[in-house]
């Protein structure tokens, strides 16, 4: 009899653990038509999921198809040149889910799109922050040696430089300490000791640069009374839905006023829901040159690589990016006190960052993971091996 019992009792408690077990998230297809408002179907029109940064563009015939959607809640973001962008939001259930839309024409530039503290994505009319966007094409025409002279042209936001490597943003009157810098929402702690201290991020492989202008302490901590910088990284590729593929990119700049050749080479690729993408720029220049003259000992080097690889799924989505930073930067004096002076530093700087997007139910939960670590060594003069000053910083976020 005991041992009927006891068989029964282990029957029930593996039924109620095989009920218990919570079910894998179902992958989805989001689809549906993009027009205008006549329904005249719109071709190449972009089709993004912010949360979990996919995209596609439309066909001849305005129709979009992303597959493999984890279940959830989500904005989805429709642009066309020449129609005003639209967001939506949609929830993914047991079903596949169609959603059409019709944009409407307008004459007014395309505005960013910018991930802010709201649960989903909002666009800079109704973020409740005054907020900038430098976008990819921008920073390319503005390429320059330091994050400070590259956003320079947002409004209320200045550079405070220091030879053409250094040039920390300033965002209303403030810097250092009182302006936050983020690599892909990760916190770099490395810029903000002295005015010869930059971030060392490089913004020439970057998909957007984000600004927030104004006190941001609530949602960044103290160190952001002035604002907030956020370099965004160009998305690891996938190839759901489509054809595994390889491609890469060159760039190359130059500038006549320090004689400053600039170039970064990239490659990328994607099979299925696996991708990588990876990154180098180099860039050495010599002394600026004014009107009144040249600024000796203003000039410098600086060698940045970074990669990325990421899987993604219907079960979610995961990547891990590594980026190593070497500088070498010449450091002006006031000529009056010391005309022959040549002092200079040297930066290197790892930064690991890994990230998750994993649907529960129909939420999602985000986790972010990031290591920085920075070493700083300054010389007194050129050809100069005993260390002046020397920092080391590691810096964990979660």
């Amino acid at each position: 009899m005991r041992a009927i019992l006891l068989a029964a009792g282990l029957a029930i408690c593996v039924n109620i653990a095989a009920i218990a077990e919570p079910l894998p998230p179902v992958a989805r297809t989001l689809s549906g038509r993009v027009t205008d408002t006549l329904g005249t179907p719109l071709a190449q029109a972009r089709v993004t999921v912010l949360e979990v940064n996919r995209s596609t563009l439309s066909g001849a015939d305005g129709r979009y198809s992303m597959s493999d959607l984890p279940s959830g809640t989500y904005a989805v973001a429709f642009a066309f040149v020449g129609f005003a962008p639209a967001v939506r939001q949609v929830t993914l259930g047991d079903a596949d889910v169609t959603l059409d839309v019709a944009l409407r024409p307008t004459l007014v530039e395309l505005p960013d799109l910018q991930v802010t503290a709201s649960p989903l994505a909002t666009t800079s009319l109704t973020s409740p922050q005054p907020t900038s966007v430098l976008s990819g094409e921008d920073i390319q025409q503005n390429r320059s040696a330091s994050l400070g002279e590259t956003i320079s042209s947002l409004p209320g936001v200045r550079s405070l430089s220091t030879g053409s490597g250094i040039g920390k943003p300033v965002i209303r009157g403030l810097s250092s300490n009182r302006v936050l810098i983020l690599a892909d929402g990760q916190r770099l702690e490395s810029q903000q000791w002295g005015d010869e201290h930059g971030p060392q991020v490089e913004a020439g492989e970057a998909e957007r640069v984000e600004v927030i202008r104004g006190p941001a302490s609530v949602l960044y901590g103290s160190d952001a009374l002035g604002g907030v910088v956020n370099v965004v990284s160009k998305p690891v590729p996938d190839a759901l839905g489509r054809d595994a593929y390889v491609g890469g990119g060159a760039l190359a700049a130059y500038s006549t006023n320090n004689e400053q050749p600039d170039g970064t080479l990239s490659l990328e690729g994607a099979a299925s829901g696996f991708g990588f993408r990876g990154a180098v720029t180099g860039r050495t220049s010599s002394d600026v040159r004014t009107p009144a003259g040249p600024l000796s000992n203003s000039g410098g080097r600086t060698l940045n690589g970074s990669g990325a690889v990421g899987y993604r799924g219907g079960w979610g989505a995961v990547s891990a990016s590594y980026a190593r930073r070497d500088e070498r930067v010449e450091i002006h004096e006031d000529p009056a006190e010391d005309p022959a002076a040549t002092p200079f530093q040297r930066i290197g700087q790892d930064r690991v960052h890994l990230s998750s997007n994993l649907p529960v139910g129909a939420s999602h939960v985000d986790v972010d993971l990031g290591y920085e670590r920075n070493r700083r060594r300054e010389f007194e003069e050129d050809g100069a091996t005993d260390i002046a000053l020397g920092l080391l910083s590691r810096t964990y976020t979660a």
